[in-house]
């Protein structure tokens, strides 16, 4: 029994000296808990809300529809940029925005008939980007409120309800298939019901907060408008979920298998095979190169597999830049090996170098959007997930494979992966050494 607590002490001993392994086992947890609550939090939510980026093309330019633009701009949820129909178009497309909301032309003409006359309903085209649809369900569902709210201050002015009352008297003259009991039944509601809104107009201090009030349960209006939602993709083909997920996922284990080859080195350091090979004519950058080279390959290897398992299982296409795809099959593996050499030259022990990795890998894959849709962030946290590689490296992928996008929408993330990748291994290559040193 003695022996048996000799050896759990000696244990615990070296446990609790080796400090990167401690904040691994209290540290991480602690941290990674916090990040994901802060995310979720509705007490955040209530003073820090991220706002969404929406883009409005308002083609109308009418009274209408300048209002309901300004109802977006004064909205706390939204960060509004105003443009014309392609460049929203194409602001969307490209994943800029993840949402833009089309206002066409006769809008504010025909908002208010609308309501009378499903014929004269204007289409409101909302285009979103597929990988974005949370921000699109929060644009369609704020959408018919702001535009009722609209309509019914508009109905406030007694001169406008009867404009409308006596549109509905026109269409029901120009109407066929009534009966003619019916006819005169409906063309008396509407004379009762324009008498009263100009004695109203006429009438001295109206108090515009008791005209038309849409928040009675006993009576509600129509929508005046037809909302047809749209994906902005390349060739209008479908969105496919396969081509976003499969470069995420791959570069996600491609990272932790990374941590094995920072171990690995440092193992190799401590058990002296590289204080061995120093007899040798063999440089530490010709080690350390070939080491790197030959993770490459086999991170390219593994990223190949799951695009080729994803193209002929899923359906999952290059609709954009072949040349673009390619580049990023190159980067990606070298930015990845250089991400394992700086681990290996800034860890410290086997241990505390695998946890502190781990950490830091599922942090890039959390920060870069992997995990949750980036309208969680806060724009604090949207512009630091600019620094990291994964971001990088999926919207790369999504530009050339889903979006349908050409080679200069793909050349932004190569030339970020490669500076990573030469960030990474310089960092590496600076702090590795031949020697095992205590940390």
């Amino acid at each position: 029994m003695r022996s048996l607590f000799a050896v759990m002490r000696l244990e615990l001993k070296l446990f609790f000296r080796d400090r990167r392994a401690l904040i691994m086992i209290v540290g991480i947890p602690i941290g990674i808990a916090s990040f994901i609550g802060y995310l979720t939090d509705d007490r955040r939510r209530s003073t820090d809300a991220p706002r969404i980026d929406v883009v409005l093309a308002d083609i109308d330019h009418s009274p209408l529809s300048q209002k309901l633009v300004e109802s977006f701009q004064s909205d706390a949820q939204f960060e509004v940029v105003t443009t014309n129909a392609d460049a929203a178009r194409a602001l969307v497309m490209t994943g800029k925005y993840p949402a833009a909301l089309i206002l066409p032309s006769g809008f504010g003409d025909n908002l208010l008939p609308g309501l009378l006359d499903t014929n004269r309903r204007p289409v409101v085209t909302v285009l979103f980007d597929p990988s974005h649809r949370f921000e699109k369900s929060l644009l369609e569902g704020l959408l018919l409120p702001k535009i009722i709210t609209t309509v019914a201050k508009d109905l406030r002015d007694p001169e406008t309800a009867r404009r409308l009352v006596r549109d509905g008297v026109e269409r029901l003259k120009r109407a066929s298939g009534l009966e003619a009991e019916d006819r005169t039944r409906i063309q008396r509601l509407l004379d009762r019901a324009d008498e009263w809104l100009a004695s109203r107009a006429n009438r001295q201090g109206i108090d515009a907060n008791s005209a038309t009030n849409t928040s009675s349960d006993s009576f509600q209006l129509p929508s005046p408008v037809r909302v047809v939602s749209e994906a902005a993709t390349q060739n209008r083909r479908p969105y496919n979920g396969y081509a976003h997920s499969f470069p995420g996922m791959a570069l996600q284990f491609i990272l932790m298998g990374m941590v094995d080859f920072a171990v690995n080195l440092i193992k190799d350091r401590e058990t002296g095979i590289f204080q061995r090979l120093r007899a040798t004519p063999l440089s530490r950058a010709t080690l350390l190169g070939g080491k790197m080279l030959a993770q490459s390959l086999v991170a390219l290897i593994s990223m190949v597999a799951c695009f080729a398992f994803s193209m002929l299982v899923f359906g999952v296409r290059i609709e954009g830049s072949p040349v673009g795809f390619l580049l990023l099959l190159l980067v990606v593996p070298l930015m990845s090996a250089g991400f394992g050499l700086m681990l290996a030259g800034l860890g410290g022990t086997p241990a505390g170098t695998r946890g502190l990795s781990i950490a830091l890998v599922l942090l890039l894959v959390m920060v870069g959007g992997a995990w949750f849709p980036s309208f969680l962030f806060p724009a604090w946290l949207q512009s630091v997930a600019l620094a990291t590689p994964v971001r990088w490296a999926v919207e790369g992928f999504d530009a050339v494979t889903w979006r349908g996008l050409g080679l200069a929408s793909a050349l932004p993330s190569v030339a970020a992966l490669l500076g990573f990748a030469v960030v990474f291994s310089g960092i590496g290559f600076a702090r590795f050494r031949w020697r095992g040193q205590r940390g």
